[in-house]
């Protein structure tokens, strides 16, 4: 956060999201810069406090009134196993039972990233490493949802090539504290560490291009997408030694 923002001001209707050259570090992901289009210097967000998440609307949509910007994905063979292991923490399976959103910026020179923050509440069904069955554990989740505020301004945050993910999903996560929200956690390795389990019993990756991008570039995502997921917790498993 802009440590200088002043609470409680709204975001003005004239308000512009553009993308820019130049990237910028968001969560462990490269964020696409972007630049506010008829905004005055003093331009202040709401009070960064989460909030029900809005229904997000369409990419062209946000486009078109402005609210939209884009964060890129990350390389295509940044994390192995044993990486996304050494930055784990936590390792479970669980379901996402709820979702809040806020707003966050990020400020530089002559530039500020404006970006939708999403914290999702997991419930442990398993756990392979630092958790429980049971256990309640909070995701923060950079650059996805959608914000409204009390009068009417919004903002929708989208990451290129990443399949969100939503309330009611069964998920693997390796995870570790996330440094910014004291008692949340984050994805592990350079925001990879979050796979879906299908309802046919596989694996899949919310990298689908990632997943083109692994032939003859293996990463884990290539690898494990489309396995069968109790395969792939035992394999997990097995590199933790269980």
């Amino acid at each position: 956060m802009n440590p200088g923002a002043r609470p409680g001001r709204s975001l003005p209707r004239a308000i512009r999201i553009a993308p820019l050259i130049g990237v910028s570090m968001v969560g462990g992901l490269a964020a696409s810069s972007v630049a506010l289009e008829g905004a005055s210097p003093v331009f202040q967000l709401p009070v960064p406090e989460y909030q029900t998440c809005a229904p997000q609307v369409s990419d062209v949509l946000a486009r078109q009134v402005g609210e939209w910007a884009s964060m890129s994905p990350p390389e295509s063979n940044v994390a192995t196993l044993s990486d996304l292991i050494a930055d784990s923490t936590v390792i479970v399976v669980g379901r996402l039972e709820a979702q809040v959103c806020r707003l966050d910026d990020m400020t530089f020179p002559q530039l500020r990233t404006i970006f939708v923050v999403s914290k999702f509440t997991v419930v442990v069904e398993s756990a392979l490493r630092g958790s429980a069955p049971g256990a309640s554990l909070k995701i923060v989740v950079f650059g996805h949802g959608r914000v409204v505020t009390s009068d009417g301004r919004s903002i929708q945050t989208d990451v290129e090539g990443f399949v969100p993910p939503k309330i009611g999903d069964r998920v693997l996560l390796f995870l570790k504290p996330n440094t910014s929200e004291p008692g949340a956690f984050a994805r592990a390795g350079y925001g990879e560490g979050i796979f879906r389990l299908s309802e046919d019993g596989t694996i899949r990756s919310p990298w689908p291009d990632v997943v083109r991008l692994s032939q003859g570039r293996p990463n884990l995502h290539g690898q494990w997408d489309g396995r069968r997921a109790a395969d792939v917790i035992a394999e997990v498993a097995r590199f933790l030694g269980r």
